[in-house]
């Protein structure tokens, strides 16, 4: 989800920070136990969403423990851990492999082949035991492929192939339960598709890259931003809540918003280094 569902921890309690933190070690412990060793390095604090979206809709308590791991040897902390949990683990290694795999596509490079090389007997482990989730993630990796080659400059198109891709990741239970976590999922997916393009934006102009908001400018980008977690927002309350819902919230009101910000600034200083 490129690295921007995650909390703005200032606007948290400290109880909902510590139960943040110990869901996000528990994901961490679960790509450890579940895949292979080299697992940990897909993490990404996305995928705590969905375990904390799904568990308040599905009523599901968590499991925890305090353990000593390799980042954290000398101190034992809180995980928190339910069936999400390893499912989101599961997403989490898949949609890495099919990350790494279309960055090898489309640049190649030694460093895409061996991440490639390395997630790829997992990832089809992952496939035939998720076959309607690898199935959404390779087909928008290839619309979204043809639009680049295309230079589809109509954002809501690439926009909303990501999206599909989310909400199918999201959408877990009964068919009615599905429905409304797809439409989630789907708004947030189209809004963190769009957020990726927007931070890119001046250095994709600048390098005559392909960027489906090159047309729409960066002002009208952001308020598409906007509409489209204003959109996720609405679909969310329709979801029955639970102790997790402030924390969602404070991802998409807040958390959202700063990673964003914070990520800008992080690929404009990376852009400005390479343009030296």
């Amino acid at each position: 989800m490129f690295g921007f569902a995650a909390v703005d921890p200032e606007r948290l309690s400290e109880e909902q920070r510590r139960h943040y933190r110990a869901v996000y070690c528990g994901l961490c412990r679960a790509l450890g136990k579940e895949g292979p060793f080299y697992a940990r390095a897909a993490l990404t604090y996305d995928f705590v969403l969905p375990i904390l979206v799904l568990s308040d809709l599905h009523n599901e308590p968590f499991a925890e423990a305090e353990i000593r791991c390799g980042v954290h040897p000398f101190r034992r902390h809180l995980i928190r851990r339910n069936r999400f949990t390893d499912y989101a683990a599961d997403m989490n290694l898949l949609l890495a492999y099919y990350k790494f795999d279309d960055d090898l596509r489309d640049d190649g490079g030694a460093r895409n082949r061996l991440k490639t090389a390395l997630f790829r007997q997992e990832a089809l482990r992952l496939s035939a035991k998720y076959p309607v989730q690898s199935a959404a993630i390779v087909d928008c990796l290839s619309a979204l492929s043809e639009m680049e080659a295309a230079n589809e400059l109509r954002p809501d198109l690439p926009a909303a192939a990501f999206g599909v891709l989310l909400g199918t990741v999201f959408a877990r239970g009964s068919e009615t339960q599905r429905e409304a976590l797809f439409a989630f999922g789907s708004a947030l997916g189209r809004a963190v598709y769009l957020m990726d393009a927007a931070v890119d934006l001046q250095a994709d102009l600048r390098k005559r890259r392909y960027n489906p908001l090159v047309k729409l400018g960066f002002a009208a980008s952001e308020a598409l931003l906007e509409q489209e977690l204003a959109a996720c927002m609405a679909f969310l309350e329709q979801l029955p809540g639970g102790e997790n819902r402030a924390i969602v919230k404070n991802v998409l009101l807040s958390g959202i918003w700063a990673q964003y910000e914070t990520e800008k600034q992080r690929r404009e200083r990376q852009d400005d280094r390479k343009s030296v």
